[in-house]
């Protein structure tokens, strides 16, 4: 379990000082920061783009050629030491989806952390903006599982990177 926001572990096993109005977030296996929903499987990636909307986060399905993208706007990140409190994401999802799982994803070219993006590997242009592409997968051992992922678990993996979690 985490304080809202941050990438420091409160101490397992511990008692917590509670005082009104503290958050905290919780990780599960490999999951940043995200609760899963009950098995999943057979839902298409509209139906998920759906439901991650429903949940107050703005986002929305595209296809250039033949790849379809959902772009997620306005996901809140920590500054510093992002140089923004907000970052925009693209995420590939495959034709076969959500057999075919989600991994990584493309920041939006308009926030850095000192300067740089830790784990961008190649800079690409898509919809007519620029995209880096971040190099941040699954852990070993806890590959995509179509019962049990979909958009709104992805997406809170994504989150983790800003958050740095699952680095140690």
């Amino acid at each position: 379990m985490y304080p809202a926001h941050s990438a420091e572990v409160l101490p397992p096993d511990q008692a917590l000082h509670l005082c009104r109005g503290q958050r905290f977030e919780a990780q599960k296996d490999g999951k940043y920061g995200f609760v899963a929903p009950p098995p999943r499987g057979l839902q298409t990636l509209a139906q998920d783009v759906d439901a991650v909307k429903a949940t107050g986060v703005t986002a929305r399905a595209f296809s250039v050629t033949s790849q379809t993208y959902v772009e997620v706007r306005g996901l809140e990140v920590p500054s510093p030491p992002w140089s923004s409190t907000h970052a925009n994401i693209l995420i590939a999802a495959p034709a076969t989806y959500p057999n075919g799982g989600l991994d990584a994803f493309y920041l939006e070219q308009t926030i850095t952390q000192g300067g740089t993006v830790p784990y961008q590997q190649s800079v690409v242009t898509i919809d007519g903006r620029t995209w880096g592409l971040i190099s941040w997968h699954y852990a070993d051992g806890r590959a995509w599982n179509p019962s049990k992922d979909d958009l709104a678990s992805h997406v809170a993996h994504c989150r983790g990177f800003f958050l740095k979690r699952g680095l140690r």
